[in-house]
């Protein structure tokens, strides 16, 4: 059998096939973790800050307008200081 798919065929079955694995991974989880998971009365502490650490490409200065309203926009929704690292 020969398949003759463009590249546009090709990407579509390839996340289709990509997101039943990741459907069928996702039922592999235990139940036991769930249960414990909201019986368990440990309290997780905020961290003090959030360091974001960029990748080299992006480090450069014409990207810095760009880096500091993302670290805003985090700190602003994880309610904690953002410190951009480039």
């Amino acid at each position: 059998m020969e398949l003759n798919l463009n590249r546009r065929q090709f990407v579509a079955a390839g996340t289709v096939a990509a997101m039943g694995a990741m459907a069928g991974l996702a039922g592999c989880s235990s139940s036991d973790a769930k249960t414990d998971a909201k019986t368990d009365d440990k309290k997780v502490e905020a961290p003090e800050k959030l360091v974001f650490a960029w990748e080299p490409g992006a480090s450069e200065g014409k990207y810095e307008n760009m880096r500091d309203l993302i670290a805003e926009a985090m700190a602003e929704g994880a309610g904690v200081p953002c410190e951009p690292m480039t």
